[in-house]
C-alpha cells in the first residue's frame, strides 16, 4: 500500500529540536521534510522590566507561561540574577504539554493546563475563577499579541505583560542551504508556527500570494490562522489541538483522505 505523503515535500517553519516527533511521523509517510527557521528567538535588550518583577515575584497571584520560550527566558533570567522564586503562594499556567514539560525540567511547579492551547483558552481557564484584582504576570516576546493581556483585564485582573525575549529574522547566510533546497523544489505542503514565521517567509523568500497556490496551508493555531488569512490565502488545516503532533496526524489524515477520493 502506498504512503499517503509518498513523494510530498512538507516544510515546516520551525527549527529541528523542536520538531523532531512531527518529522518522524510525516517521513514515515513517505514525505520529505523542510525545516526552515524562518525566526530566531534571542534575549531582549534591555531586562530592567522584568528584573523589577521578579525581584517583586511575590506581589503575584498568577504566572502564565504560553511558550517553551517564554519558559526558557523566564527561567534564564532567574539564574542570571541568582535568586530563587517562592512558587508555594502563586499559581503557574502553562500553555501546553510542551510548555508544562520545560517547566518540569526548570523545576517550575505547574498547576494548570487549558484545554485549549491558546489564548482565549488560558481566558477561559481563568473566567472560571475569581480573578478581579488579581495580579498576573506574563513573560513574553517583543511580538506578543494583546489578546491574552486585554482578555484577563475585561476579567478584572491586573495584568503585567513583560517583554523577556524577542523573536528576529535569521541572517540569511545561516538559511542559504534550505533556500537553494526550497527553490529547487517547492513544497507541497507549508506548515507555519506562528505569525511571525508566516511574515519572514514571505520576506526570506521574496514571495506573495500566488506562491502558494494548489499548495496546502497548515497553521498551528487560529491566530497563526488568522494573519495568512488577512494576505488573501485559504487555510487548509488548523489542528483540533495546537500542537506540531496533532497537526502532523491531520496532515496524514487529509492526504489519506484524498487518496481514497481519487
Amino acid at each position: 500500500m502506498k504512503n499517503s505523503l509518498q513523494n510530498k515535500t512538507i516544510l515546516v517553519t520551525k527549527e529541528m529540536e523542536g520538531s523532531s516527533e512531527f518529522n518522524s511521523l510525516l517521513e514515515k509517510e513517505g514525505a520529505e521534510v523542510i525545516n526552515f527557521q524562518t525566526i530566531k528567538i534571542v534575549p531582549v535588550k534591555d531586562y530592567s522590566s522584568l528584573d523589577d518583577t521578579l525581584r517583586n515575584f511575590s506581589d503575584f497571584d498568577y504566572l502564565i507561561l504560553s511558550s517553551v520560550n517564554a519558559c526558557r527566558y523566564f527561567y534564564n533570567r532567574i539564574k542570571a540574577l541568582s535568586i530563587r522564586l517562592d512558587f508555594s503562594k502563586i499559581k503557574v499556567i502553562a500553555t501546553g504539554e510542551k510548555t508544562a514539560l520545560q517547566c518540569e525540567e526548570l523545576d517550575i511547579p505547574v498547576d494548570f493546563i487549558p484545554e485549549k492551547y491558546s489564548a482565549k483558552g488560558v481566558i477561559s481557564l481563568l473566567s472560571e475563577k475569581e480573578i478581579k484584582n488579581k495580579k498576573v504576570l506574563i513573560p513574553n516576546s517583543v511580538l506578543s499579541r494583546d489578546e491574552l493581556k486585554e482578555g484577563l483585564e475585561n476579567l478584572g485582573a491586573l495584568v503585567s505583560s513583560i517583554q523577556s525575549y524577542d523573536v528576529v529574522q535569521p541572517d540569511q547566510e545561516e538559511l542559504d542551504n534550505e533556500i537553494k533546497k526550497i527553490k529547487g523544489c517547492t513544497p507541497d505542503v507549508f506548515v507555519f508556527t506562528s505569525p511571525s514565521t508566516f511574515d519572514n517567509f514571505l520576506k526570506i523568500m521574496d514571495v506573495e500570494g500566488e506562491y502558494f497556490n494548489h499548495k496546502t496551508l497548515c497553521a498551528i493555531g487560529p491566530t497563526t490562522a488568522m494573519a495568512i488569512k488577512q494576505k488573501g490565502l485559504n487555510v487548509d488545516i488548523v489542528p483540533k489541538k495546537f500542537t506540531l503532533t496533532q497537526l502532523a496526524y491531520e496532515i496524514i489524515n487529509n492526504f489519506n483522505d484524498q487518496s481514497t477520493a481519487s
